[in-house]
């Protein structure tokens, strides 16, 4: 979907969408909308129990008066900030995606915050229909623009282009790989895909059996044994200025099944998104080159590693030992799902033994 942004103005065509502060009054360009429509706005609020609590919506299909198919009151609350925003963007998305609207506008109400907005209806937006086939007209998406009105057009326009799209982008990089399936997204092909990174001035190091063999990766190697795909280490770097180094480590399971013996059946499926820590550094490194004040956190840092572990249908055997470069010896306890986190293990003890180290930032959560 496309967001641009223009100056205020009622549209004569597709969805017309008005935010609404706490309390249900109608004002400034909801006003004129609700004239324009011969109070209909205002006895559709009064008719029901809309009263502009945040992200609350109420919709209003052909007044009369309006050159807008629809209207769609959404709820800013009290007090609105970019968060907020941001999460109205979604909303308003969420309502509008398959209404039969082909574009929309949003009368923005602040400056300073339409990016958000913006941003928050772009991430909605996202959809992953790579292998979906046979979608029935009715489940598509209609909105293909939403135009976002607003005193400070020129600068939100100039601020969403310069970094929101960027993030956008950067978002939608790190879903796609969340997305695919276990068995088409593995180590090996995982690990190389990431080297779309490296024109963005990123650079990409993959290690594989060899290469953690002579690092004594003994805890992931002894983690992926039970698959029929090798594990993979990557690690990304991106320089900034000299200085102590900063660090995100994800974890990348394309498949756990390391708790075969613990989960229900029903919970096996979503295993493959065991990855999505992985995909977070991933994603936050393709932002980083593009996206003015991520770069200026990180040249405070310098240089900014990322470890992403790989490994696919990990299994360890109870009992097992293992080894890690900072550690003498791991034994694997009953708790077999517990085993997924020696390659955290091993992730965390390499960069352990880093130089200067200044922040550390764990994204190794299950199922992230």
């Amino acid at each position: 979907m496309k967001v641009s942004f223009a100056a205020p103005t009622l549209p004569q065509s597709g969805a017309l969408v008005l935010t609404v502060a706490k309390g249900g009054a109608l004002e400034g360009l909801a006003a004129d909308a609700d004239t324009a429509a011969s109070g209909a706005l205002a006895r559709a609020v009064t008719a029901s129990r809309f009263d502009g609590e945040a992200k609350a919506t109420l919709e209003v299909l052909a007044p009369a008066g309006l050159g807008a198919e629809r209207v769609l009151l959404v709820g800013i609350g009290q007090e609105l900030d970019e968060r907020l925003a941001e999460d109205i963007g979604g909303t308003v998305y969420t309502a509008l995606a398959k209404s039969g609207s082909e574009s929309a506008v949003l009368a923005w109400p602040q400056s300073g915050s339409a990016t958000a907005a913006g941003l928050g209806a772009a991430l909605a937006a996202y959809r992953f229909d790579k292998y979906r086939t046979q979608l029935k007209d009715k489940d598509k998406p209609t909105l293909a623009g939403l135009t976002i009105v607003a005193d400070d057009a020129v600068a939100a326009s100039e601020a969403f282009e310069k970094h929101g799209s960027k993030i956008v982008e950067a978002v939608a990089f790190a879903r796609d790989f969340v997305w695919e399936p276990g068995n088409l997204l593995y180590p090996e092909n995982y690990a190389e895909a990431l080297r779309q990174l490296e024109p963005l001035g990123v650079s990409v190091e993959v290690l594989d059996r060899t290469a953690l063999e002579e690092l004594k990766m003994g805890a992931l190697l002894g983690v992926a044994q039970g698959s029929a795909r090798e594990a993979r280490v990557v690690v990304m770097r991106w320089q900034g200025a000299e200085g102590p180094p900063m660090a995100l480590v994800g974890k990348g399971v394309t498949f756990d099944s390391g708790g075969l013996s613990l989960k229900p059946g029903n919970s096996m499926e979503g295993m493959k998104w065991d990855m999505g820590g992985s995909a977070a550094v991933v994603g936050a490194m393709k932002a980083l080159e593009a996206a003015e004040p991520l770069r200026q956190i990180v040249e405070r840092r310098a240089v900014h590693p990322a470890v992403v572990i790989q490994a696919i249908r990990a299994l360890a055997a109870i009992g097992d030992s293992a080894t890690a470069p900072v550690v003498t010896r791991i034994v694997v306890d009953a708790q077999a799902d517990a085993t997924l986190r020696l390659e955290a293990m091993t992730a965390l003890s390499v960069l352990a033994t880093a130089d200067s180290l200044d922040l550390l930032l764990d994204l190794m959560s299950d199922s992230s």
